[in-house]
């Protein structure tokens, strides 16, 4: 488990604010796109190419500008008092917590 950049980290707090995916959704497309920053820099051919997303989440994800302001700010007061992210998958995020079915993306 290797830990992820600043800004990998930021774009997997981005899409947990993305509205209409769910901690499944977010898996199956980080599969598909290859890592969270791929996926919000996809366009909206590739996303609806996908087969997985609804128009509702692509519209959502297609504000990628939007989501990571959000998500920075979210960065800096998690910090502010702190503490970090933790992503599913990667360094820190609890071993135990990321094998149960459904694990929540980010922590």
């Amino acid at each position: 488990m290797d830990e992820l950049s600043h800004s990998e980290q930021r774009d997997w707090i981005a899409l947990t604010m993305a509205k209409g995916l769910g901690s499944k959704g977010i898996y199956k497309l980080v599969g598909r796109f290859g890592s969270a920053s791929s996926l919000l820099d996809s366009s909206a051919t590739a996303l609806q190419a996908s087969g997985i997303c609804t128009p509702q989440q692509i519209t959502s994800l297609r504000d990628a500008a939007g989501l990571r302001t959000r998500a920075t700010r979210e960065i800096s007061r998690l910090e502010a008092i702190g503490g970090r992210p933790l992503i599913c998958g990667y360094a820190p995020y609890p071993e135990l917590l990321a094998q149960v079915v459904d694990p929540p993306p980010v922590l």
